[in-house]
């Protein structure tokens, strides 16, 4: 009779030590590197509902980045967005196209990303916050030199703002000697 409470309880030890999942330190994304991303738009725009794909080309120069937002079906590059040398630029290609975010918060969102070091939980994911979103990344891909999140979630702070949920379909790193 005593051997059935002591496996119950060894039963839920090791049940809890199980969902217990150690966290692992993420020293850095790499410095340099181009990357294809498509980004999900969710949430209302003057009352209406958006949901929208963007297809964006990222470039990451140390301290740079670079966005070209294009539209996914015709591939037309319609807005860059980049941070470069302490200023933010935000240039239209297409004239009259206007995206349902602020490009310069999301290029300073992307760079508090790629700058960002911390702790993975056991699941390989992270939260944190920036200045204009609450952060979310997971799934962490590629090798220890060129490893970047394959899924981040952007819920913004401001209410009216729209959800963002970015995921990283191909990239490539450059040597630190290449431009």
């Amino acid at each position: 009779m005593r051997r059935v409470p002591f496996l119950v309880l060894m039963a839920f030890a090791v049940a809890a030590c199980a969902t217990l999942r150690p966290r692992v330190p993420f020293d850095a994304f790499p410095e340099r590197f181009d990357a294809i991303q498509v980004v999900r738009v969710d949430g209302t725009e003057n009352g209406s509902p958006i949901n929208r794909d963007f297809l964006v080309a990222v470039k990451r120069d140390r301290e740079s980045v670079q966005m070209v937002f294009m539209d996914p079906l015709w591939q037309k590059a319609l807005l860059k967005v980049a941070y470069g040398d302490g200023k933010y630029t935000v240039s239209p290609l297409v004239e009259g196209v206007v995206l349902p975010f602020s490009g310069e918060e999301i290029v300073d969102t992307a760079r508090a990303v790629f700058l960002w070091r911390g702790t993975l939980d056991g699941t390989g994911k992270a939260e944190f916050q920036t200045i204009h979103f609450s952060v979310q990344i997971r799934d962490i891909g590629g090798d220890a030199d060129c490893a970047l999140p394959r899924v981040i979630e952007l819920q913004p702070r401001a209410l009216e703002a729209p959800r963002l949920t970015i995921t990283t379909k191909e990239w490539t790193c450059r040597p630190h000697w290449q431009h």
